[in-house]
């Protein structure tokens, strides 16, 4: 699947993140990885719907 229709199946505008991070997301959900991310934002947000790993830098 290209990596556009894992991002518009999250629905971006709805969590109010850029569709790159709405890629991501949907691309953890999907494989059932991890998504690793610094922005706090996007790990607010996607601990709703996958599991998230924030590093401590």
């Amino acid at each position: 699947m290209p990596f556009g229709a894992y991002a518009y199946a999250v629905c971006p505008a709805r969590h109010d993140i850029s569709l790159y991070d709405a890629g991501y997301m949907a691309l953890a959900q999907k494989t059932r990885f991890p998504l690793i991310t610094l922005d706090r934002k996007l790990a607010a947000i996607a601990r709703r719907h996958c599991e998230v790993v924030t590093p401590d830098v």
